[in-house]
């Protein structure tokens, strides 16, 4: 495995000989196969562990084993505990285990003068990923599954697949601790890792290999995308006070001319719906259409896209239509009616269970100064803008916040909390699902 494992380094160019790597080490099977492979190799290293306290005292087990683990091979090694008030007031544990994680790295990759992040996300971690974008709807980018590198974040054990790992931990008898969070079927990514993947494997044993091809060259499509749109930009892209014009003369040189349209437009936070759109009214001829994103404002002018940013764009009062699509700018959400009261994705913030019989004459708009509402999980209410500052929205995002109110109150932030008198409840029979939607 140390073989494929510099081959893999090496090919992908992950790590510069005069780099130093922090490697996130949680003291589970992938991460500790990292650290034993690092050992080996010739590149600098340190490693860094996060107590959570989430498993009580299997958490400081974890912690002790990273430790005696670096003290035994004298490798450098940060420990941090994170303070128990981050997952105050969030509905994912998951999702606020992660921000505070790679927030933590990367104060102490500045702070220290490391270089490289690794974690140890490996194959099936990818296909997991490639399946999970699958079900929620994706475009080319979602199917070349987890990147080797993203910044200054290496991704080294992409090259091995989980089984692989395993057999390599047991012949090299390398210690490991297991994490039971990882057998149950709370986070919908483990039903696709217990559920649908051995179901793939059964059908073709060599699917690891073969995923890593198809993702190959998926990532090979992806690219020659990416390079036409640098040439079409070049060639058609002019700017100038703070308004682009894109020509549109290369549209009838290509047989799809969409799938190149949505990667320059993507940029601008066009969704893939919108371009669609966009592209039809093109190939109509038709001039003089506006299409808005949450930051840009698009005019299509006759032979060209005239894009610029927008100054605060009101959305309209949107009444939301149950069953059904409603569209809002950019974004639109899927809403349905499903019986009982069982929460099938409760991470997911783009998804909000309410209790259907608590909502009245449901429509969506945008927030405004004042507006103030009941934080599901937290005491009291609290206003939308103090709540918007504690969940760190960016000040360009704020004024694109949309909630939906349910006979005057605000029954969800939109992609953020919902209201907790709103939420679903053990009497609950009937539950109202909705999804939003944006760039994908």
């Amino acid at each position: 495995m140390l073989e494929y494992f510099l081959s893999f380094l090496d090919q992908h160019k992950l790590i510069k000989k005069d780099e130093q790597t922090l490697l996130a080490v949680s003291g589970g099977i992938d991460s500790m196969v990292m650290a034993h492979l690092f050992l080996q190799s010739p590149y600098d290293f340190a490693v860094s562990h996060i107590n959570f306290g989430l498993r009580g005292a299997e958490s400081n087990q974890d912690e002790q084993m990273v430790e005696e683990w670096c003290d035994s091979h004298q490798v450098k090694c940060y420990v941090q505990h994170a303070p128990r008030e981050i997952f105050e007031g969030k509905e994912s544990t998951q999702m606020a285990a992660r921000d505070f994680r790679y927030r933590y790295f990367d104060e102490l990759m500045h702070k220290k003068g490391y270089q490289k992040l690794a974690t140890a996300h490996h194959l099936d971690d990818s296909l997991e990923t490639v399946l999970f974008n699958l079900t929620k709807g994706t475009g080319l980018r979602g199917l070349r599954g987890i990147s080797p590198i993203s910044g200054d974040i290496i991704r080294p054990m992409l090259f091995a697949g989980k089984e692989e790992i395993l057999d390599y931990a047991k012949s090299a008898k390398i210690q490991w601790r297991e994490d039971a969070s990882n057998d149950t079927d709370t986070y919908q990514r483990n039903k696709i890792r217990h559920h649908v993947i051995p179901v793939l494997k059964a059908i073709n044993p060599g699917l690891m290999r073969s995923f890593s091809s198809v993702a190959d060259r998926v990532k090979d499509a992806q690219d020659l995308i990416e390079d036409t749109v640098e040439v079409i930009l070049k060639n058609h892209k002019v700017m100038e006070n703070g308004i682009t014009r894109i020509g549109l003369e290369w549209v009838g040189l290509y047989r799809n001319p969409g799938a190149i349209l949505n990667e320059i437009l993507r940029r601008y936070g066009f969704s893939f719906l919108q371009v669609s759109q966009i592209q039809s009214s093109i190939l109509a001829g038709v001039s003089g259409k506006l299409f808005y994103s949450d930051l840009y404002e698009l005019n299509l002018d006759r032979e060209q896209l005239v894009i610029r940013e927008k100054e605060s764009f009101i959305y309209e009062d949107t009444q939301l239509r149950i069953p059904g699509v409603t569209i809002i700018g950019n974004r639109w959400i899927d809403s349905d009616v499903v019986e009982g009261n069982r929460i099938e994705d409760p991470a997911d913030q783009c998804v909000a269970y309410l209790d259907l019989d608590k909502v009245i004459r449901p429509n969506i708009t945008q927030w405004k100064e004042g507006d103030i509402f009941y934080p599901l999980g937290m005491k009291g209410k609290k206003k939308v803008s103090d709540f918007m500052i504690d969940s760190k929205i960016p000040l360009t995002l704020k004024k694109d916040v949309l909630i939906l109110k349910s006979g005057g109150d605000i029954a969800w932030i939109v992609g953020y909390r919902i209201d907790d008198r709103f939420k679903v409840t053990g009497n609950t029979k009937k539950m109202l699902r909705l999804q939003l939607h944006s760039d994908v």
